[in-house]
């Protein structure tokens, strides 16, 4: 039921990997990347100072990947595809001066934990009971992952090792250049915000550091991926959000349904004079009022932004 089946199509697997996974790991390799920071040495200046560019073009075919984002329950808001994930450019509108901080020749050492979080957050993905992957798909998964160890954990040594030796403490103009270009929040801009960049505060060069890290690291991933038969999935939203929604309407429906035929129970069960009456009943304009607004679009929508207010309110994404 839309949101609420098995992603195995044929003989092959999906693993789908949302924002919240994205924010969640960028936020723990940024916390690494702190920890290995140089407090002495950190400056101060001025946005005005600060050139954020890429360093090279993006040819390869990972970074003109698509999605395709379904608006609301069932789609009903519509369909939109052959949105972009990358391209968009950081958001620093909002601070007025940037962090310049130097990092130890130890943040190298932080480069296998950095891979463990990543694959085991794929492979805890693989194994939730909501992807709907059998033993066969967990273990592709779990072999390409582990296949691709080596090679992504030394991607990760190189760019810790390039940020040790950079030194801009000192230095009154700065540039930060990003080797993997920005997701873009909202792909498809079917928000009220529209498609933009992700919005970076003070700690704007920790942030796009932390980004490259795991853009890269996920290129190499998902490469293995695709060579053991399983697709990754971009997606905004977790699945299994969407498939509680269309669980919640499937059950005002059938509460609508189970209304009627009680209505038509009673109808029969008080013989002509209760048909007459119940008919009546089901044909008063307020009763069919009622039943009709349970399953008008906009309340179905309003249902979805009560949840999505539940959500933002609990901290849960």
């Amino acid at each position: 039921m839309g949101a609420c089946k098995s992603k195995i199509k044929g003989g092959g697997a999906s693993l789908s990997v949302n924002s919240a996974s994205i924010n969640h790991l960028e936020a723990k390799i940024k916390k690494k990347l702190q920890k290995q920071s140089n407090v002495s040495s950190k400056n101060s200046i001025s946005i005005q100072d600060v050139t954020i560019r890429e360093k090279k073009t993006f040819s390869e075919p990972y970074y003109n990947k698509t999605m395709t984002v379904k608006k609301g329950p069932f789609g009903i808001g519509g369909t939109y595809e052959n949105c972009p994930v990358f391209g968009c450019a950081y958001d620093v509108s909002q601070t007025s001066s940037v962090d310049i901080i130097t990092y130890s020749s130890n943040v190298v050492d932080e480069a296998e934990d950095i891979f463990k979080d990543i694959s085991t957050e794929l492979k805890q993905k693989a194994k939730a009971k909501k992807t709907g992957m059998n033993a066969g798909a967990q273990f592709a998964v779990n072999r390409a992952i582990d296949s691709s160890r080596d090679i992504a954990i030394e991607n990760i040594r190189s760019k810790l090792l390039n940020l040790s030796e950079t030194n801009n403490a000192n230095l009154q103009k700065v540039t930060i250049e990003y080797e993997t270009p920005p997701r873009c929040k909202d792909p498809c801009g079917i928000t009220e915000n529209g498609t933009s960049g992700p919005k970076v505060d003070q700690s704007v060069m920790v942030h796009i550091q932390s980004a490259d890290i795991l853009s890269s690291t996920l290129k190499i991933v998902e490469e293995k991926l695709a060579e053991h038969g399983v697709d990754v999935k971009q997606s905004i939203s977790s699945s299994s959000d969407e498939c509680v929604i269309q669980l919640l309407i499937s059950g005002v429906s059938c509460f609508v349904c189970l209304l009627i035929v009680w209505k038509l129970f009673k109808m029969f069960e008080g013989g002509a004079k209760g048909l007459a009456k119940g008919a009546t009943q089901m044909a008063n304009p307020e009763n069919l009022k009622k039943m009709s607004e349970m399953v008008n679009p906009e309340n179905l929508k309003q249902m979805t932004d009560m949840i999505g207010q539940v959500k933002s309110a609990t901290g849960k994404r």
